[in-house]
Order: C-alpha cells, then structure tokens, then sequence
C-alpha cells in the first residue's frame, strides 16, 4: 500500500467505520485498489488522485518568496485529464468485479493535493456533465448538459466518494446506475454525512437537467431543448470562472 493509499483508508476507515481490504495485484492486469464489505455487499473501489499542477506550484512558491499575492483564474467544465482517470478506473474495476463477488463498483477520489474548489468542481462537471447555464430567470446549474462519465459508464459504476482536507467524504450516486434505488437506500449509503443525488438535486431551485438523447456538442439543441422544457426565453451555457487568490505574508 502507498503512502497516499494508506492515507486515504485511514481517512476513510476513521470516517465511516468501514474496513478496506488492499487487493492483490494479478501479473498483466489492471487491479483495482480496495474492496470493503458492509450490510452483506462487496463494494470495490479504485482510488484516482487529482494534483496542482507543477505550473501552479512554483507560481504559489514565487508569490510566498516574495510575499505578493496569489491569484489563478480556471474555467469550471470537464478535464481530459478527469476523463483518462475516470476510464482507467472503469477498466480497473470491471476487471474484477465478478471475480471478487462485488454487488456496486465505485470511484474513490483523493482531492487532499490540491486547493479543493475548483478539482472538486470539475469532478461533478465530469461526473455529471454539469455546467453553468444563464437564463432570463437566473443563472443555474445544468446536469447533463456535457457527456456525463456516470452516463457512459452506467452499465457498471455505481457512484464516487470525494476525499477532501478537513472535510467528511462525499458520497455521490450515479442515479442510471441499475443499482440506483438499492445503494440510495442501504445501509452504506447512511454512512455518508453528505450525498448528493442528482434526482434529488433536480429538485432544488437554480438546478435543471437535459436527460434527452441530444448530441452533447450541439450547442443550438442543447439550448432549444432547455428553453421548450423550461419555458426559458433563453438557456445559454456560460463557462464558470473559479478565482482562486491567497496573500502570502
């Protein structure tokens, strides 16, 4: 076990009282990380880290040596970079699923590297397609919007756990996952302070979806889509800026 996975099970483990158990590896295959079992069902569970990039840490490094300020400015939307881990992690753990006996599969996503905000952001932009939608009611979140990895992986991820610094994990559920309705409602999900449930979330002002067979990149649809359903006078995706600034004294 590395370092950084062992940081991560402690985390966890003292968190919600849960016990991992570090697969083995098998030669010329990709394996996932962990395996817990609660309620009678296997869970398995592949770890993906996010880090500053090498750019903002030296950028963070010159401001602290000559105590300025500093200040990052990214756009709020789905990352390659996400997307590479995410599909890694689906290979990892289709690999073993039926082999382990596993009932859900999911992501396990170590955010503590990184300043939080906006890593976190682009997780639920990903996992969600979610974007920034402004409409003449207000500016509102869209899920759906982008090609969502829950989507495309629906026929074996269950959901993703979120590890952050000095924060309790974050359970999210992919509600077109078969197992929905079950793992919404067992006794593992309880565990969870927070869980976010997209339908549930559906349901909250300043939060809308598209859930139709619409070509993500077609943006004209995507729009005269949300404007027929919502009865909008206009629904344009405007990118959402994450202004990161710290004094360094």
């Amino acid at each position: 076990m590395t370092p950084e996975e062992k940081m991560v099970v402690d985390f966890l483990t003292q968190s919600l009282a849960l016990n991992f158990e570090v697969l083995d590896t098998i030669e010329g295959q990709k394996t996932p990380d962990f395996i817990t079992t609660h309620g009678g069902e296997r869970y398995l569970l592949e770890l993906k880290s996010s880090f500053e990039s090498d750019e903002a840490v030296k950028a963070k490094k010159l401001a602290s040596e000559q105590g300025e300020i500093y200040q990052k400015h990214e756009v709020i939307q789905p990352t390659n970079k996400n997307s590479r881990n995410f599909n890694n992690a689906y290979k990892q753990l289709k690999n073993r699923k039926e082999s382990e006996s596993a009932k859900y599969c999911l992501y396990i996503i170590n955010l503590t590297n990184t300043d939080g905000s906006y890593q976190e952001q682009t997780v639920f932009a990903n996992l969600l397609g979610a974007a920034n939608v402004l409409t003449d009611g207000d500016c509102s979140t869209c899920l759906y919007y982008h090609e969502s990895e829950f989507y495309k992986r629906r026929d074996l991820i269950d959901g993703a756990v979120i590890v952050k610094r000095d924060s309790n994990p974050i359970l999210i559920l992919n509600d077109y996952s078969e197992n929905y309705a079950a793992l919404k409602e067992n006794s593992f999900t309880s565990l969870f302070g927070e869980v976010c449930d997209p339908l549930v979330m559906e349901q909250s002002p300043g939060i809308i979806s598209i859930r139709e067979g619409i070509d993500r990149k077609d943006r004209a649809a995507l729009r005269s889509y949300l404007e027929r359903k919502y009865a909008f006078e206009f629904a344009i995706e405007v990118p959402f800026q994450n202004i990161q600034t710290s004094a360094i004294l």
